[in-house]
């Protein structure tokens, strides 16, 4: 993760997207190479982009993934979900999102809380009460969501 930081440290030094076009032109190029992608280079992008608070293109990078054969891993899911669940509005996304990681990949600890704060952001509290209230069956998770849960209310 630190070689990712400093990438996107790079990246945002001057605040301003130039550098992410010509990061995208590396990766156009390497896919014209047939080069295999692992997540890594979009979540550097989509890292970078968030902490320039720009969601849209958060979201384009998650989207984009598939033009380069790249399947997004948990991580990469994560962020999209804790994007979303800084902007208040994006419940219905958050959810789409969300459904789509369940059908290959298992959520997390990480996962389910920033699913819990998309959700009380969005005033969904009874959505968020009801998700909790699902996960009994797991005692670990559910006592740490349950803490969480109790922070955002």
């Amino acid at each position: 993760m630190d070689s990712c930081n400093i990438i996107v440290d790079m990246l945002i030094e001057h605040r301003n997207l130039s550098s992410f076009d010509l990061y995208w032109n590396v990766l156009d190029e390497l896919k014209d190479m047939k080069m295999p992608f692992s997540s890594d280079p979009f979540l550097v992008l989509m890292l970078g982009y968030w902490r320039l608070k720009n969601v849209e293109k958060v979201a384009e990078t998650f989207g984009r993934m598939k033009d380069y054969d790249c399947k997004p891993n948990l991580y990469i899911y994560n962020v999209l979900l804790n994007v979303l669940g800084g902007k208040a509005g994006l419940v219905e996304l958050a959810m789409a999102v969300f459904n789509l990681m369940q059908s290959n990949i298992s959520p997390n600890l990480r996962t389910y809380g920033a699913l819990l704060e998309v959700l009380y952001k969005g005033g969904r509290i009874e959505d968020a009460d009801t998700m909790v209230d699902d996960m009994l069956d797991d005692i670990s998770r559910c006592y740490c969501l349950y803490n969480y849960y109790f922070r955002l209310v």
